[in-house]
């Protein structure tokens, strides 16, 4: 499986901070990052926006039928139903400001997989713990969204540090207790 880092003009969707991730891609920083400069340096300082899916034939909407796109791109990351209601990013990952403090330096990486349907921030907690005497693991918040209507938004903590589809799924399923927000 491959990474799947969405690259959208040439630019890679990912910031990190210290360690190069095995892909080598997005914009590498000196130190842990605010969620406002993890959303630049990421490239995920973009908006979604619910549309009407609307007939090929005729133009016509296609009832209960709405697209999510992109809007500095206007591509499409999904479609989805009537209740759905999109969460951006900056209101996504606002919750890192509102748990962390705000204007904290502690975002380790940030991305987008696919072509942006899905994106995810995660912070570096200040403790690592020691599972064997000598053997620090580091401990991470990881929040994540999709913006095609497959999952809700969900905050979990992980010991995996997310940098690409794979480190994401192993993250996921490895996590026990998670808070998930429905698009609803």
């Amino acid at each position: 499986m491959s990474h799947q880092i969405s690259q959208i003009n040439g630019k890679a969707e990912m910031a990190y901070a210290g360690k190069r991730p095995w892909h080598g891609l997005g914009t590498q920083v000196p130190g842990l990052m605010t969620t406002k400069e993890a959303l630049q340096l990421a490239h995920l300082d973009w908006q979604v926006k619910k549309v009407p899916v609307l007939s090929s034939l005729d133009l016509t909407p296609v009832p209960g039928a709405h697209a999510i796109i992109r809007t500095d791109t206007n591509q499409p990351l999904g479609v989805v139903g009537e209740r759905y209601e999109p969460i951006g990013n900056t209101e996504a990952f606002a919750f890192f400001d509102i748990a962390l403090g705000e204007g904290q330096g502690q975002i380790d990486t940030a991305g987008a997989l696919g072509r942006g349907e899905r994106v995810w921030m995660l912070a570096k907690m200040p403790e690592a713990f020691e599972a064997v005497p000598g053997d620090p693991v580091e401990r991470y918040l990881l929040c994540w969204n999709s913006h095609d209507g497959s999952k809700s938004l969900e905050v979990l903590f992980t010991s995996i540090r997310v940098v690409c589809n794979n480190t994401l799924t192993a993250a996921l399923r490895g996590c026990s207790h998670k808070v998930a927000i429905r698009h609803t």
